[in-house]
């Protein structure tokens, strides 16, 4: 069993799909953990999160974020499990936050979003244009 990135495997089984080849068997490679060092996420949060978000990445502002996709929404039970406050705004579309764990949580047709912050401030700030964002009549996720 290899040990790969989430990164690296999210490029492989992209490249896999386009050339139409197999999928990886299950087994064949084991995601990296991350380890979420100076955040403040609790070990549910840590484990689910690990489960579930595929792709490291950073968001407009350049600050680290975690994006993965469901084919059903799941935000109720990763809300309840996570111990964070959701907002549903349709079946397609909701946000979360934990004032706890200073971290975010998006749902928008399938598309998933994590953020976690470690300066109190900054998670303040962008909880604010979060919920600001999925409150306006016209937000189209």
């Amino acid at each position: 069993m290899e040990m790969i990135s989430r990164n690296d495997y999210y490029a492989l089984v992209k490249k896999l799909v386009s050339e139409r080849r197999p999928l990886p068997n299950d087994g064949e490679y084991t995601l990296i953990p991350i380890p979420f060092d100076g955040y403040m996420l609790n070990e549910t949060t840590k484990r689910i999160v690990n489960a579930n978000f595929m792709h490291e990445t950073t968001d407009r502002h350049n600050e680290y974020m975690l994006t993965g996709h469901w084919f059903d929404n799941l935000s109720y039970q990763f809300a309840e499990r996570c111990n964070f406050t959701l907002e549903m705004m349709s079946y397609y579309s909701a946000y979360a936050f934990s004032d706890e764990q200073l971290a975010l949580f998006t749902y928008c047709e399938g598309d998933i979003t994590f953020s976690p912050y470690k300066d109190k401030n900054l998670y303040k700030k962008r909880k604010k244009e979060m919920i600001r964002f999925y409150n306006k009549e016209d937000t189209k996720c």
